[in-house]
């Protein structure tokens, strides 16, 4: 119920003298052209930026997950910054890949993620999901950047 309860946009449990009902809803895709996933990365003043466009979901999120986890290997202290500013749309799949994607930045000794640009919608997804307070945001590239030590 607890994970659930995280990927779900709304959930609720009642139970009665007949039983237990359990409602969930998720938010469906907005209508419109769909945008195809993409991922660019780059060095960047001491850290990389790696821009994050199109739908974040089922399909794309274990091409999203083995990039970081190759950025994250061959990077020690990684600082990364994922511009979200072109993402679209995730599903259940696409939050996943982006959690892991923050335990596998963490992981690495002195690494660091924050997310920039993250349209509202989707923050708001995430405070729904009760997620906004595992994830560093900042509204650009340049207020990310601003969170990480000076390049040595």
């Amino acid at each position: 119920m607890w994970l659930i309860r995280r990927v779900a946009d709304q959930a609720s449990v009642q139970t009665g003298p007949a039983g237990t009902v359990a409602t969930l809803s998720f938010a469906l895709r907005p209508h419109g052209e769909r945008r195809s996933f993409h991922l660019a990365e780059r060095a960047w003043d001491g850290y990389t930026v790696m821009s994050v466009s199109g739908e974040l979901d089922l399909s794309s999120a274990g091409q999203f997950i083995r990039a970081i986890s190759e950025l994250a290997g061959s990077t020690p202290g990684l600082c990364l910054v994922l511009d979200l500013s072109g993402l679209t749309w995730w599903d259940s799949s696409g939050l996943a890949a982006l959690i892991i994607a923050q335990q596998q930045v963490s992981a690495c000794p002195g690494g660091k993620l924050v997310a920039a640009g993250l349209p509202g919608h989707l923050v708001q997804r995430l405070r729904v999901a009760g997620l906004d307070g595992q994830f560093t945001l900042a509204r650009s590239t340049a207020e990310a950047a601003a969170m990480f030590p000076p390049p040595a």
